[in-house]
């Protein structure tokens, strides 16, 4: 099992400073120092100091332009398994993406955001009767992480069943989406 250990830490002084954006939407959805133990699997873990629930794929790449903007490191995190927070947090922003979660059934396809749980993505397979994803059923986590590190089980795996998967392309100072 590979895990991801963060281990850069802040201060308390760090935690309280100001934010500064002139996106009044984006700035209204930037929270401080929230705990991330809830959003782990392992249910461990101090506080991130900035951290946003992005609802859309706009949203999610005004968060991570923010960062690049301010350079502040950031953390895409999805169902928070397989992932070690440090008690003492993380000193970059955290984008939970447990809101990007839009499931869509058609003909013979499922179009899944990547906050889906993998559960409810199985589930919705089964209702459509579609095959192919019930190997990981009970895998824990969301549909996003299970693609990025390609999650395995019984000699299957999500390269062996996605068609195509949309990406954030991430540059010094701009974000495209690209499939």
């Amino acid at each position: 099992m590979d895990y991801v250990h963060l281990t850069k830490s802040f201060t308390k002084r760090d935690i309280n400073s100001p934010v500064e954006t002139k996106d009044k939407n984006f700035r209204n959805k930037l929270k401080t120092n929230v705990r991330l133990a809830p959003l782990t699997t392992f249910n461990i873990g101090g506080p991130a100091r900035f951290y946003v629930e992005p609802s859309s794929l706009s949203d999610l790449t005004a968060a991570v332009l923010w960062a690049l903007r301010n350079s502040v490191p950031f953390l895409i995190l999805g169902g928070g398994s397989n992932v070690l927070v440090h008690d003492s947090g993380y000193s970059g922003l955290v984008i939970y993406t447990g809101r990007l979660n839009r499931l869509e059934a058609h003909e013979d396809t499922i179009t899944a955001e990547c906050g889906v749980t993998v559960d409810r993505l199985v589930d919705k397979s089964l209702e459509q009767r579609l095959t192919g994803v019930e190997f990981a059923a009970g895998m824990p986590g969301s549909t996003g992480g299970a693609v990025f590190m390609n999650a395995r089980a019984v000699d299957r795996s999500f390269s062996d069943i996605i068609e195509k998967a949309l990406a954030l392309k991430v540059g010094r100072d701009a974000v495209d989406s690209t499939w």
